[in-house]
């Protein structure tokens, strides 16, 4: 009786973590399939530039950076992709986690973000 427990128990583990094994994968492959697509329907790539007006509105290290590293610069990016990471407490007073994220959007035409 106990053996039959144990038994069924480390079958329905074993059921849940292929069907979780089988989702990330079709995930990682959508993921993979709406980034080809958001960057082909994409501007091609060219020069950043940004206007003096939007310049304007940012903070004063963030508008000195973007006005040294865009120097020049004649065309606005089209494609973005942001990435992040560091550590995370869902908590007050919880442990911190590592948390990393990757998002990719276009506004050239605009595109619906595609975040990982």
């Amino acid at each position: 009786m106990v053996w039959g427990f144990i038994g069924g128990t480390a079958a329905a583990v074993g059921a849940v973590a292929t069907w979780a094994s089988i989702e990330r994968a079709r995930f990682e492959r959508r993921y993979v399939r709406e980034v080809e697509e958001l960057l082909a329907r994409a501007s091609p790539p060219g020069v950043l530039a940004l206007e003096a007006g939007r310049l304007e509105r940012l903070p004063d290290p963030v508008r000195d950076y973007l006005s040294q590293a865009l120097a020049g610069a004649t065309r606005r990016a089209s494609v973005v992709r942001l990435r992040h990471g560091g550590r995370f407490r869902a908590k007050l007073d919880g442990e911190f986690r590592p948390i990393r994220g990757e998002q990719y959007d276009t506004s050239d035409p605009p595109g619906v973000p595609v975040a990982r």
